[in-house]
């Protein structure tokens, strides 16, 4: 048989002061582990919503917003020949020989450009033949002739293919005399 061991009075009186965990405590800690469980499902669900919403919202606007066009490459077309052309200024016979590249970034403005070459090369002789030769003299002066240029060729385009996109008018050459 087991012995059996007699408590002495010390340990009597250390439980008589300290009484066992009854079932009030324990189920006091249960309920404090709950609702700190509770808490910390609300607080990292309210921070995963947030978290997500603002990513959700970042992608949609940028869906709703048209993506930045891709930087497209630059596409030029000389036209050739030279374009020769007289005036008079300060009455004495003058001539202006000039060779011009077109810059443009879609390609369906160089199909256009060579399908109506011949319309585009007439609209520019005329407009070359109307300027001022002392004016021309001046990089002002060429600057805003190039800008004509480009508005003429894109209004021709414009008329004739129903495409614009003339970026710019280049000189490879600039002649007078």
């Amino acid at each position: 048989m087991a012995a059996v061991q007699k408590a002495s009075p010390a340990d009597v009186e250390a439980a008589a002061e300290t009484p066992p965990p009854g079932p009030q405590k324990r189920r006091h800690g249960l309920i404090v582990g709950a609702a700190i469980g509770v808490l910390v499902l609300l607080v990292g669900g309210a921070g995963a919503y947030f978290y997500l919403s603002r990513s959700a919202s970042t992608d949609t606007a940028a869906d709703a917003a048209p993506a930045a066009p891709a930087h497209k490459v630059a596409l030029y077309l000389t036209l050739k020949p030279d374009f020769i052309v007289n005036s008079t200024a300060v009455g004495q016979r003058r001539y202006l020989q000039t060779s011009i590249s077109v810059l443009t970034r879609d390609a369906a403005v160089i199909e256009a450009l060579n399908a109506h070459a011949p319309v585009i090369r007439s609209a520019l002789i005329n407009l070359l033949a109307d300027q001022d030769f002392m004016v021309l003299q001046s990089d002002a002066g060429k600057q805003a002739l190039r800008e004509k240029m480009r508005t003429t060729i894109d209004a021709t385009l414009k008329k004739e293919a129903n495409v614009s996109g003339v970026e710019a008018v280049l000189f490879n050459s600039f002649v007078m005399q």
